[in-house]
């Protein structure tokens, strides 16, 4: 932070006027809103003695290119809030709160117990954040992501965004989800979430009693299920549902990119899609990305094709006056985790595209980015033309705890290493489930916008602001937390993937190693016993929520391994040669299948008792529609057990490829 100065021609507002510095629009409206709420909340915790509080916005557009904001506290309680816009506003009084003691977190916001105005007064001073575009990328593919949110909890789970100081969104649409298109003459519906794999809510009494309210057979956004059989019907709930989710980012001060993949379009057809999703969606960006590039398509060609195709397409919508201010920048992006690939495909694209941004995907989970990173940035003048995208949570292990810190500190200290002293460009996080991985994501938040941000100065902080007493046993859980992430990613990095086709198959529940899975099994053990002795000796009730909620799910993780475990056992059942199983082994399926079934559903009972947002419950229908059904199919076909529940007659359109780990040389 440096010292704040008002510009001379800087506009000036109170809060009282009715115009604002920023133009009379909803995310200034939105601005005035949050600043009365907070500084009365604030304000009732401890009252301000002598004068009111006055507010007033300065509008600096010189603070703008570095997306600057700052406050400043007069003796008189004027608090002054100084930015580009309004967005930049928010976040000086964000800042101006937290110095106060408030912490706003993914989950919500935590209040302090007092707040000492006195230490406040006369303070001044202007951020600049260490990444200009800091924010989230959601790829709204799994159901514990917003994919099956209300837009009120969409608005909270933003809001909370915005609080944390970001303020960027991409979202990722694959095909047949959030689009519909018919650029090649064919007509291709939206609404096929989840890739099109449906995820029942009403084939387990206990899952049914959960869904009870909001959805009566088919998880999925509210409107869709009551036209589910009309496809076109569907399509238009899901595209409205995304235009609203949009509409509300943009209305709270985030800056938003849509992100599809071309695949095999020509560049007429590429050009029509980009047509057809700014006809329906009001975005900032549109970026067109390579269809994920790893270990099972290292198809160096077809990759070439989607850059030089989306390339040409961009250029030629640049120079069609008609497209002309539908978005503000157009982007070329690239999904590729493989090491030896990356370097060539990002240089390719750089050459074809030299003064555009690129989006760069190249790697699974942050640890995996911060590791890819020398493969493909050499120099500062790369760094400044590329979005960078890193994990607070990684696809393929949702089902246990992960922590991603180590491997976001990692890849900004690289950052930092290749243009010291410069505020780096974008770096945008993955995540699916939100209250699981708030520390990660409160982290990531804190380490773009200030720089230096090590890794256990920001725990004992956050021990501090959580009411932890114990730091040192915070410390001491956390680094173990790390740790055991570290395992699991390095030795079984689908053990936890969503995608229900993988669970439909014999090989996604028997080829781990027994011996890893239960190390780690033991791993989560520990982090628990750490957990529950800072949970018996914490007081204070943030405290108590943050420790229960990561209890259940370490809990939760160590019986999820047990199940994964149990299941591998299948591996041990005699087969025939065609592969089928002799009358007198089927009962050895039948333990072998029941016991695992009973087992998940066990874990899901103790998952359930703590679900703070509609992700938790998505999480237990994935697990359910997954692992679970899955393994009712095996007992079905290789057992001959009655299947309960019949056998979905959807064909998904789409499929995620598994995650596979390609190590650098």
């Amino acid at each position: 932070m440096k010292k704040f100065i008002p510009m001379l021609l800087a506009i000036v507002c109170l809060c009282a006027c009715n115009n604002s510095p920023f133009g009379d629009d909803t995310t200034s409206d939105y601005a005035k809103e949050e600043v009365k709420l907070w500084t009365a909340e604030l304000q009732k915790i401890t009252p301000l003695e002598g004068k009111k509080l006055k507010v007033e916005y300065v509008c600096d557009p010189s603070m703008d290119s570095l997306g600057q904001f700052g406050y400043r506290f007069d003796v008189d309680h004027t608090l002054t809030l100084t930015s580009s816009d309004a967005v930049g506003a928010l976040h000086a009084f964000y800042t101006f709160c937290e110095v106060l003691g408030t912490t706003f977190d993914v989950t919500g916001t935590i209040l302090p117990e007092s707040v000492d105005w006195k230490s406040v007064e006369g303070t001044d001073s202007i951020v600049t954040p260490h990444v200009r575009w800091r924010g989230i990328r959601q790829h709204v593919n799994f159901s514990m992501d917003i994919s099956s949110y209300s837009i009120p909890e969409v608005r909270e789970y933003l809001q909370n965004m915005v609080r944390m100081r970001m303020n960027k969104l991409t979202i990722h649409s694959y095909p047949y989800q959030w689009y519909a298109e018919d650029v090649t003459g064919e007509m291709h519906y939206a609404g096929s979430f989840f890739y099109g794999n449906v995820h029942r809510c009403d084939r387990w009494d206990f899952l049914k009693e959960l869904t009870k309210g909001r959805n009566d057979s088919i998880f999925c956004i509210p409107g869709a299920e009551a036209v589910w059989n009309d496809k076109a019907k569907r399509s238009d709930v899901a595209i409205a549902w995304m235009r609203d989710v949009i509409t509300t980012a943009k209305e709270l001060g985030l800056r938003v990119q849509f992100s599809c993949e071309n695949r095999h379009f020509t560049v007429d057809q590429t050009k029509k899609l980009a047509y057809i999703l700014t006809d329906n969606y009001p975005i900032d960006d549109l970026e067109f990305i390579t269809e994920e590039m790893g270990g099972w398509n290292d198809n160096v060609p077809y990759a070439t094709q989607q850059i030089d195709t989306a390339a040409a397409a961009i250029k030629a919508l640049e120079a069609d006056s008609s497209f002309n201010g539908r978005v503000k920048n157009l982007k070329l992006g690239i999904y590729c985790v493989l090491p030896h690939r990356i370097g060539g495909l990002f240089q390719h694209a750089r050459q074809t595209l030299p003064d555009h941004y690129v989006t760069v995907l190249s790697q699974y989970a942050s640890r995996g980015v911060a590791g890819a990173y020398p493969h493909f940035i050499t120099n500062a003048d790369d760094l400044k033309w590329t979005e960078l995208y890193s994990w607070v949570e990684f696809d393929g292990q949702m089902y246990i705890q992960q922590n991603h810190v180590e491997g976001i500190d990692d890849l900004l200290k690289q950052m930092d290493a290749t243009a010291p002293g410069v505020q780096h460009h974008s770096l945008l996080f993955n995540h699916w489930r939100t209250a699981e991985n708030r520390t990660s994501f409160r982290y990531a938040a804190e380490a773009t916008l200030m720089r230096d941000r090590h890794q256990d100065d920001f725990y004992k902080e956050y021990a501090s602001r959580l009411g932890i007493d114990d730091e040192k046993g915070f410390l001491d859980m956390q680094h173990e937390m790390q740790e055991l992430h570290n395992y699991n990613v390095d030795h079984h990095g689908n053990v936890g993937f969503a995608a229900i086709d993988f669970w439909l198959n014999e090989r996604q529940h028997t080829e781990h190693t027994m011996s890893e899975l239960r190390l780690a099994a033991e791993g989560y053990l520990k982090v628990g016993e750490k957990l529950t002795h800072l949970y018996d000796n914490a007081t204070a009730q943030a405290a108590k929520d943050y420790l229960s909620l990561l209890g259940n799910r370490v809990l939760c993780s160590k019986l999820y391994l047990d199940c994964v475990c149990q299941g591998m056992a299948l591996a041990d059942v005699p087969r025939e040669k065609d592969g089928t199983v002799a009358p007198e082994n089927k009962k050895m399926v039948n333990e072998i299948c029941e016991k695992t079934i009973a087992g998940y559903e066990r874990m899901l009972r103790i998952y359930a008792q703590q679900m703070p947002d509609r992700g938790c419950l998505g999480t237990v229908v994935s697990i359910w529609n997954g692992p679970v059904y899955g393994m009712m199919l095996l007992n079905h076909n290789l057992g001959g057990a009655p299947l309960d529940v019949p056998v979905s007659n959807e064909v998904p359109l789409d499929a995620p490829p598994l995650p596979t780990f390609i190590k650098a040389e």
